[in-house]
């Protein structure tokens, strides 16, 4: 008895982690949607550009930093959510979207 409860609990924490894994991913999608409308229609492209920068960086390439990376971001470590954050922070805009990232994410 001792072996099947074992190997159900195993299942439930394999469930619960995929079930977890899901809500990540879902979270995320919802946030690169939100984060995606505030670049396209944020009236500074600097800051537009700047986003979006900092957004490939963190995800897709976090440790390879080009010129206009380190440019742009200067003394920033992009695989840090912190600095990732902060980043974002200083580039958002006042749209609804903006602010729902600043709740979702506690981006203050």
């Amino acid at each position: 008895y001792d072996i099947t409860r074992g190997l159900v609990g195993s299942e439930m924490c394999i469930r619960d982690r995929s079930e977890s894994m899901i809500r990540k991913y879902n979270d995320h999608a919802q946030d690169l949607k939100l984060l995606k409308t505030v670049i396209k229609n944020h009236s500074d492209r600097k800051k537009a550009h700047n986003l979006q920068l900092a957004y490939d960086k963190y995800v897709n390439n976090r440790h390879f930093v080009d010129v206009e990376t380190k440019k742009a971001f200067p003394n920033k470590h992009l695989y840090r959510k912190s600095d990732f954050y902060e980043i974002v922070k200083k580039n958002l805009d006042a749209s609804k979207e903006a602010v729902q990232i600043r709740k979702r994410n506690s981006v203050r």
